[in-house]
């Protein structure tokens, strides 16, 4: 099942495919981690494919010089992206929050000796981010529910004690199923097909 996803996944990204595989293939051979494929169990949580690091460079020469401090990824799997960033950012903390206790306890091994890292093992449907106090949150599209994402955005929007600019990042959404970001100003919004690129967000109380 996991092998028919991945397939899927990859004829969705169409002419970009060799785009892709470049991309893959130059940050793995650099020894990039996070790089694990696993399939999921519940219908309502997607496989952990990660994201094309295609996507993640495009991404950091959006965000490089914005000044964020606090970086916190939802689903965060084997721990790709926020190992990308980490790389490539610098004087900034890392969140992953991860579901699958396996995936967490890989990031666990493989970041120990990364200070500026955390990993969280538990479900960030329930879970209490916002005393983290992220200015920046990654959405790589771990749920097949968007209520959930609507849910979450309303959090974050709602919190009314920040007074500083908040990113969100959004892998492989439907810019129309955002609509609590109307008011919020569009960075960027690459896509590819139907529904695979990325949305970058800007808010500000």
């Amino acid at each position: 099942m996991i092998f028919k996803n991945i397939l899927k996944n990859l004829t969705m990204y169409r002419l970009h495919i060799f785009k892709i595989l470049f991309f893959e293939l130059i940050n793995i051979t650099r020894g990039y981690k996070g790089n694990r494929i696993a399939s999921s169990k519940d219908k309502n949580i997607n496989d952990n494919i990660p994201c094309p690091y295609f996507f993640l460079n495009r991404i950091k020469k959006k965000i490089i010089d914005k000044k964020f401090s606090i970086f916190l990824d939802f689903g965060s799997g084997s721990g790709r992206v926020i190992d990308y960033f980490n790389r490539n950012t610098k004087g900034k903390k890392f969140i992953g929050i991860e579901f699958y206790y396996e995936n967490f306890h890989y990031c666990e091994k493989k970041f120990s000796e990364n200070e500026n890292i955390v990993f969280i093992n538990n479900d960030f449907t329930n879970y209490d981010f916002l005393k983290h106090n992220a200015d920046c949150y990654f959405f790589n599209h771990p749920t097949s529910n968007n209520e959930i994402y609507l849910e979450i955005l309303k959090k974050i929007i709602n919190k009314n004690d920040f007074n500083k600019e908040i990113l969100l990042i959004f892998v492989n959404f439907e810019v129309s199923d955002l609509t609590l970001l109307k008011k919020a100003q569009c960075i960027e919004n690459y896509k590819i097909g139907d529904r695979k690129g990325y949305s970058i967000y800007c808010i500000k109380n």
